[in-house]
Order: C-alpha cells, then sequence, then structure tokens
C-alpha cells in the first residue's frame, strides 16, 4: 500500500512540477498535482529555487512519509472494521 501511494504522490510531484516550467494553461494542471504533495512539500520550500533538487528532495521525503500514510490508513480500516 505505500509503494502505490508513494507512486502516485512522487508521479504528482513530477507532473506538476513539469507543468510548472511551461507557459500557458498547463500550469493548472501542474499546480492540481501539486495539491496532492501536500503537508510534505513545505518542507522543503527552501529549495525551491533550484526546481531540479526540489524535486528530488520533495521525493524523498513523499517516498518516506508515504509510509506513515499507509499506516495511518491501516490502522483507520481495522478501526473500522472492528466498529462495525
Amino acid at each position: 500500500m505505500a509503494c502505490v501511494i508513494a507512486a502516485v504522490r512522487v508521479s504528482a510531484l513530477w507532473l506538476g512540477s513539469a507543468g510548472l516550467r511551461r507557459a500557458g494553461w498547463p500550469q493548472i494542471p501542474g499546480y492540481l498535482l501539486l495539491m496532492l504533495d501536500l503537508p510534505e512539500i513545505y518542507l522543503i520550500r527552501a529549495a525551491r529555487d533550484a526546481p531540479e533538487r526540489w524535486a528530488i528532495l520533495g521525493s524523498l521525503i513523499l517516498a518516506g512519509t508515504s509510509l506513515a500514510w499507509a499506516a495511518a490508513f491501516v490502522w483507520l480500516w481495522t478501526r473500522l472494521a472492528k466498529a462495525a
């Protein structure tokens, strides 16, 4: 589950970053894709001036925190299953 979450979030980061580098309408879906990476993406806002470094650091952070998100989803799933 963590691998799926990480794959979705990291791909959204790279596609969103590519969308922001283009002029015109591709910036809109690029911005919306980057919204999938909140709140962890704020941890690396100091590297925003170097887009490649920002995307690489963001990928590392998102891959690591995807484990925490997966654990939270599994915990919530088991709590709801016990309550039902």
